[in-house]
């Protein structure tokens, strides 16, 4: 332990959008308390969460590691028992630990999720209290409030003839959409954000000899957006004027997926335009509020004298379409730069010898919050884990490489983030997408099948490739590489064996996949190597008596092994519960969509005429 032992706090909202925060420039929401704490942090602009859904988000999050790795892809099921979370190691090293909001961690026995102190807001987090009865809906009834409340998500606010909570504001004319979006009945000083507030300044105030690790995990702004009395009255619609939607040819070109969300799915396509509007300022005004309440804590640090001594991170488990492209919720998943990324500020505590703040655009993953919050606090990082410390200290930073890719896990989907380029990979080809971030930030122009993008493509599939590979038969190290090495060198008498048989295989060689088929066998070193393909004489039964052939002239065979390589892989990725399958539907052609877009009196381009 440190001669200087920090406070931690981690503040994990739900749902918000890396754009939404006036101190990385946007108009449509004012941030003012993130924007002093995004003044004194390390504010990383292209972090991503490693899931698009809630609760597999957040399992990574607080174990630090892939969906991959603890195979939780849905809602449902443990992962494997001795699996170590972050809470547990705080507390072995003398830590006292407090959480309150939504933990939405269902993947572990509730004697493990062993806080001294947890406030539950959600229903179905009840039995996590610590001490039992130590809840939200005790509170709430203590007060005369019904539960679940207007604002507890997953439990409004569809129609009252099935007994789910809405405002009373609410008007049966409304759309299920809307009414997500009145006033809410629950006072201010009762509400979801002031009740956890509340409860994480109390457990701050108290002085003990003990270090404290915090965790305030919101609810929101994940919907419903139902506001109390003053914010309420303060949303204002007229400002939502300037969001961008694609054409009829651009969502005519992009996966099933993107277009059953347009079309079957919160949008400017299946909405009505005022009521579009309203809910969309009433996101932005929520978040408003939350910025009230977060600030409210970092006040009280300030007041106690405790700011300095305090280390700070704040984050999301995934963001939210927030109608920057015609879309909102968080349905598109893995395909949307609006869901996979989140917002990331890291305050470290003074005298612990990090550097001064900064803005970095450093790939960072969701993975990596739990060895920086321990590396924060001096703390052994586990060897075990797949995330990484991005804290800034100096005497670290020199042999600290940044991974070259940040990659968002669904079971049937994974997109894969390097530089300005964006891949999805599903088991099927007609779903994949590619995107050129620096010229399409909001993933418009479906790329895949342009030949003038071909290498980028293979390039990233093979990044893709490489990464589920490490997921299923874990890490290589110089001696596997040097044994390939030694494999492939044409005067070796020890190259791998030709498996030729009526079907393709895939063999593994920890540092180098084979993919073999009868008349191709393509080799794709794990390292720096780029892949090598043979046509197949299968002489002796070894590949050293094979035709090697030139990639630039193969590059579609390259590709079909590839591809065939990628399902595979796909078929290797295990889970504890999965959550919504492909849809399958027809796309529609740009002419009908045209046809739509007039219907519904959108324009292409603008989802609303200026003010």
């Amino acid at each position: 332990m440190p001669t200087r032992v920090p406070d931690v706090l981690l503040i994990h909202t739900d749902q918000w959008n890396a754009r939404a925060l006036s101190c990385l420039g946007s108009d449509l929401v004012r941030t003012p308390n993130l924007d002093r704490l995004a003044g004194d942090s390390w504010v990383y602009t292209n972090a991503r969460c490693n899931h698009p859904l809630c609760l597999p988000s957040r399992v990574s999050m607080l174990t630090g590691r892939y969906p991959s790795t603890t195979e939780q892809f849905g809602f449902a099921g443990f992962v494997r028992q001795g699996t170590r979370w972050l809470h547990q190691m705080f507390k072995d090293y003398g830590y006292r630990t407090g959480a309150w909001g939504k933990f939405h961690c269902r993947s572990l026995n509730s004697d493990e999720w062993n806080w001294d102190e947890a406030v539950p807001t959600l229903p179905e987090d009840m039995n996590l209290a610590r001490p039992t009865g130590n809840t939200y809906r005790a509170y709430c009834e203590a007060h005369g409030l019904p539960y679940p409340t207007d604002q507890n998500h997953g439990h409004v606010p569809w129609d009252l003839a099935r007994k789910q909570r809405v405002p009373s504001s609410a008007k049966p004319e409304m759309s299920n959409f809307r009414k997500q979006s009145c006033r809410s009945d629950v006072p201010l000083e009762h509400s979801l954000e002031r009740f956890c507030a509340n409860h994480c300044i109390n457990f701050l105030s108290r002085r003990t000899r003990q270090p404290a690790f915090a965790y305030l995990t919101l609810d929101r702004p994940h919907q419903p957006c139902a506001l109390p009395s003053p914010w309420y009255e303060q949303i204002d619609p007229s400002r939502m004027t300037h969001a961008r939607i694609p054409t009829p040819a651009q969502l005519a070109g992009q996966p099933p997926l993107v277009v059953w969300n347009y079309l079957c799915h919160s949008s400017i396509l299946t909405e009505k335009h005022d009521e579009i509007r309203f809910a969309w300022a009433a996101y932005f005004k929520l978040i408003e509020f939350i910025d009230d309440e977060i600030g409210r804590i970092i006040t009280h640090l300030k007041s106690s004298g405790r700011y300095d001594d305090t280390a700070i991170v704040f984050t999301a488990d995934h963001g939210e379409e927030a109608g920057y492209r015609g879309l909102f919720e968080k349905t598109c998943r893995t395909y949307s730069e609006e869901i996979t990324r989140v917002p990331l500020f890291i305050k470290p505590a003074r005298g612990m010898g990090f550097a001064s703040p900064r803005r970095s655009d450093d790939p960072v993953e969701l993975i990596d919050v739990l060895p920086t919050l321990l590396d924060l606090a001096g703390l052994p990082v586990p060897a075990d884990i797949d995330g990484q410390s991005v804290a800034l200290r100096p005497a670290k930073r020199k042999n600290f490489t940044p991974r070259p890719f940040s990659v968002c896990e669904q079971y049937y989907a994974r997109s894969l983030v390097k530089g300005d380029w964006k891949f999805v990979a599903t088991p099927e080809t007609k779903d994949m997408a590619l995107y050129d971030l620096s010229k399409d930030p909001l993933c418009f122009d479906n790329l895949v099948n342009n030949p003038r993008h071909r290498r980028k493509r293979l390039e990233l599939k093979l990044d893709m490739l490489r990464f589920l590979t490490e997921r299923r038969h874990g890490k290589f190290d110089a001696r596997d590489v040097a044994e390939i090495e030694r494999n492939l060198d044409p005067a070796s008498e020890s190259t791998p064996p030709c498996l030729c048989g009526p079907n393709p295989q895939v063999a593994f060689y920890r540092a180098m996949l084979a993919i073999i088929q009868p008349d191709f066998t393509l080799f794709v070193p794990l390292y720096d190597r780029a892949p090598m393909l043979f046509r197949n004489h299968n002489r002796n039964g070894y590949y050293k008596s094979n035709e090697a052939l030139n990639s630039a002239r193969h590059g579609a065979d390259i590709e079909r092994l590839v591809n065939y390589a990628l399902k595979e892989a796909f078929n290797w990725t295990h889970s504890l519960s999965v959550f919504d399958p492909p849809r399958s539907i027809e796309v529609p052609t740009a002419i009908s969509l045209a046809a739509l877009y007039k219907a519904k009196g959108v324009r292409s381009g603008r989802m609303f005429a200026g003010r």
